[in-house]
């Protein structure tokens, strides 16, 4: 995955004004867990599928392609395996930037259509005024 230097920079900077919270493991779908992980490796996903699969010590199930097109739950062992890795970057402080930026899509979820709401009327009122 592509990661842009200059706005991680400024989402760590950013971060480490935010609350901290924590990660939500029980939340965390298979696919968000195999994301995330590529995210912060700069791994393509299928690295870290395979990755997982080898560290759990158990054969292949169902291969990459099999399980991207249907996305049953993994094995235990596979999930504990990426979850492992996860609570790594965790206290690496690499999720910082992630959390950063969902912090500030949230709120520009809520604010962006006020903004655009605003920008409306005071364009009409000068077109028509």
């Amino acid at each position: 995955m592509k990661k842009y230097k200059v706005l991680d920079y400024i989402a760590s900077k950013l971060a480490n004004r935010l609350p901290d919270r924590p990660v939500r493991y029980d939340s965390i779908t298979d696919e968000d867990y195999i994301t995330i992980l590529s995210w912060c490796e700069e791994w393509e996903p299928e690295d870290v599928y395979n990755t997982a699969y080898k560290a759990s010590q158990l054969p292949y199930i169902q291969t990459w392609e099999q399980w991207s097109e249907n996305m049953t739950p993994l094995p235990d062992p596979v999930r504990y395996q990426l979850k492992h890795g996860l609570k790594i970057h965790e206290k690496a402080g690499n999720l910082k930037v992630l959390q950063a930026y969902a912090y500030f899509y949230d709120k520009m979820d809520k604010w962006i259509p006020r903004i655009l709401f605003v920008i409306f009327f005071i364009s009409a009122y000068y077109i028509y005024f």
